[in-house]
C-alpha cells in the first residue's frame, strides 16, 4: 500500500467513524436529542464515551502520521519501507478501532504500538532521506 492509499483509507475511516457516532447518537438517545441541539445533558452509556475516545485517538494519531505522509511525499518517497509502514499503520489504525470499541484493552494496545511504530518508520526513513544521511 503506498502513503496516498493510506491517507485516503485512514480520511475514509474517520468519516466512517463520525457518520458512525452521529447515527449511534440518534439511535441511543432518541432522533429528538440526536438531530436537536443537544443541550440537555444526556446519561451516557459506556459505548457512547467508546466511540468518542477512539474518534479522539483518531485525531491524534493523524495529528502525527499526516505530517510526515506530507514530508514523505515531497520527497517523492517510494519503496518497500514506506509501502510497509502505510500498510501496518492502516491495518494497526483498523484494528484498534474495531478493539477499543469491542472494548478488548490490551490488543489495542498493542495495536496503538503498531501504529506508533509504523509512524516512526515513516519518521526516521523521511528524516534520513531529506537529511542526506541515507
Amino acid at each position: 500500500m503506498n502513503l496516498p492509499m493510506a491517507l485516503l483509507l485512514m480520511g475514509g475511516l474517520h468519516v466512517i467513524l463520525l457518520l458512525f457516532h452521529g447515527s449511534y447518537i440518534a439511535v441511543a438517545h432518541g432522533l429528538r436529542w440526536g438531530l436537536g441541539r443537544r443541550s440537555e445533558a444526556i446519561r451516557k452509556h459506556d459505548f457512547d464515551r467508546r466511540i468518542e475516545r477512539s474518534i479522539a485517538n483518531n485525531i491524534e494519531s493523524l495529528a502525527a502520521f499526516l505530517p510526515i505522509c506530507a514530508v514523505a511525499l515531497y520527497l517523492n518517497a517510494d519503496g518497500p519501507i514506506y509501502d510497509a509502514a502505510a500498510l501496518v499503520y492502516v491495518v494497526a489504525r483498523l484494528g484498534f478501532v474495531a478493539v477499543y470499541l469491542a472494548n478488548i484493552p490490551y490488543i489495542r494496545t498493542a495495536f496503538w504500538f503498531l501504529g506508533q511504530g509504523a509512524i516512526m518508520v515513516l519518521f526516521v526513513t523521511s528524516f534520513t532521506a531529506l537529511s542526506g544521511l541515507g
